[in-house]
């Protein structure tokens, strides 16, 4: 069972000596794109930049890092910025993450809290999370659906 687990951490894992690690810190950068849904001013396209800084151990347990930036088309309003910077944690290819969340709506800048969770096998990264605007009562929450192609960047082994 390990060596599938590792096949699916392929562009995290490393050989050393004929045996296979993947314990180390790893940063990755890359692109994102979905949808967001559930939210008063009707559905949005997503499109922006990710970077992820994680450590993962032999055990395949992980924490990190995770910020993205990117334009939301809003629904029927103006496209507009929105943003997340928040921990993550995860066993192999299961992950959860939560943290601050920002958007500009028609001019404003409004700030609140995102939680979901991923699915991460190789490059990509399949995700889930819901947003909660704490700043506004107006179309304060959303569902956002997507899929993330990163790029492992920074590679440092135990």
């Amino acid at each position: 069972m390990r060596w599938l687990w590792l096949l699916l951490l392929a562009s995290t894992a490393h050989a050393d000596g004929g045996d296979f690690h993947v314990a180390g810190n790893v940063g990755k950068v890359g692109l994102y794109t979905g949808g967001v849904f559930a939210r008063d001013r009707g559905a949005g396209f997503l499109f922006g930049g990710v970077a992820t800084f994680v450590h993962l151990d032999d055990d395949l347990k992980w924490v990190g890092i995770q910020a993205d930036v990117g334009l939301d088309t809003n629904g029927h309003v103006d496209t507009g910025l929105r943003w997340t910077l928040g921990p993550e944690a995860g066993y192999a290819v299961f992950g959860g993450q939560a943290g601050y969340f920002g958007e500009r709506v028609n001019g404003d800048t409004r700030a609140g809290m995102f939680g979901g969770i991923k699915i991460t096998v190789g490059f990509v990264a399949l995700y889930l999370r819901g947003t909660k605007i704490l700043s506004s009562r107006d179309d304060d929450v959303g569902i956002e659906i997507g899929v993330q192609g990163k790029y492992p960047v920074l590679r440092d082994w135990d």
